[in-house]
């Protein structure tokens, strides 16, 4: 993300790729990011817009059932969506990158080359968030091999394959927290945003969003001054977390990120939390060491993540996890082998003072561990040195 600050890179040029429906914007820095049409939103700065239709003159996209279905060139710095619904808007390259600012212009019409579309009346502040260069990818990697669950595979098919895994099931992800834990991921969700203590005017950074349960909570706390900013490296999480954010009338920068390889500058965040997601990251310690590198000194970090249970839950927690999941996955997402690779991953994953460990040696000087249920989860709070 970049906006036209004195002290963040710049938009220099922007490409339309119609047949893979991908809009690559380029910076002065010489980052690049592409963008899915279907990541792509139109925000109104109007907070009694909660959605567009015809006849409204300021438009929001992004809701359910308003996709973009064309995206065209105006000059060298602004791009025209034309909406499912007939709707089109001219959006300007010169605010924000993965967010665009925009009204819908009463012609109808693309304003001129470069010029803010007509309404214009805010600047969101994530705009001021600095970016730098981007990285490679862990999926482009695949040097060596891991473990995807019990088995071992290259690292780079074990990246698309838990790319799979939630591409299957991110339209129930949520009935299926709700049914797995009994409801419990909510209370363990709502402990780790009190221990957070994130305050108003901080800046906080959301990986592993997927559907937007920490950044929904976070979002009420950091109020106008603060931002929160919601990533996944899954898009079809990602976009089953912002639909249902737009639908709650919540707008969150978005994008799509690889922890391995954070796009933001160092220091840009008073609180990084990442939660259910770190067992599935092949580098664990190249991913808390970005996590570090990203946050301010005192920042905090917030890992919450199944763990080791107490010795007395073990038999009743193996058979639950190995006979009931994969059952309960069928019935209700009809996907049996996502919930047994969640069993397998947990025992992949390392236990309450392994995970201290890595993130002490990661650059955090003081970690707290908090058991919860047994140790059927932890949140391991840390502050950054």
């Amino acid at each position: 993300m970049a906006g036209l600050t004195p002290d963040t890179p710049t938009p220099t040029a922007l490409t339309v790729h119609q047949q893979s429906r991908v809009l690559e914007i380029a910076f002065s820095d010489g980052a690049q990011f592409r963008l899915p049409f279907e990541l792509l939103r139109v925000y109104s700065p109007s907070a009694e817009v909660q959605g567009h239709g015809p006849g409204q003159e300021v438009l929001q996209t992004g809701k359910r059932n308003v996709d973009i279905v064309e995206l065209e060139p105006v000059g060298n710095y602004a791009v025209q969506p034309t909406f499912s619904d007939g709707h089109n808007s001219v959006c300007s390259l010169g605010t924000t990158s993965t967010t665009w600012v925009a009204s819908r212009s009463s012609s109808g019409r693309p304003t001129k080359r470069g010029s803010p579309p007509p309404g214009w009346t805010a600047t969101p502040p994530w705009s001021k968030l600095a970016v730098r260069p981007a990285a490679t990818t862990t999926e482009d990697c695949g040097m060596g091999s891991t473990h995807f669950g019990f088995q071992n595979v290259d690292e780079k098919e074990k990246a698309g394959r838990v790319r799979g895994v939630f591409d299957a099931v991110a339209s129930k992800y949520d009935v299926m927290n709700d049914l797995m834990s009994l409801g419990l991921h909510r209370a363990w969700k709502a402990y780790t945003v009190a221990v957070a203590n994130v305050r108003d005017g901080d800046r906080v950074l959301d990986i592993a969003g997927g559907t937007g349960d920490l950044a929904r909570a976070f979002s009420r706390r950091v109020g106008s001054r603060g931002m929160v900013v919601h990533t996944d490296i899954n898009e079809a999480m990602l976009r089953t977390g912002r639909d249902r954010l737009l639908d709650e009338g919540l707008v969150l920068p978005t994008a799509i990120c690889d922890a391995e390889h954070l796009p933001f500058a160092s220091g840009s965040f008073d609180v990084v939390s990442v939660a259910f997601g770190l067992r599935n990251m092949t580098h664990k310690e190249q991913a808390l060491a970005e996590m570090a590198r990203v946050l301010k000194p005192g920042g905090r970090l917030l890992v919450l993540e199944f763990s080791k249970v107490a010795k007395p839950l073990e038999k009743a927690y193996d058979w639950y996890s190995f006979q009931v999941l994969p059952r309960l996955g069928k019935w209700v997402a009809n996907d049996a082998d996502s919930y047994r690779y969640l069993a397998e991953s947990i025992r992949m994953h390392p236990d309450q003072a392994a995970l201290k460990g890595l993130m002490r040696a990661a650059g955090f000087g003081h970690v707290d561990v908090h058991n919860m249920a047994g140790g059927v989860v932890a949140l391991h709070a840390g502050i950054r040195c």
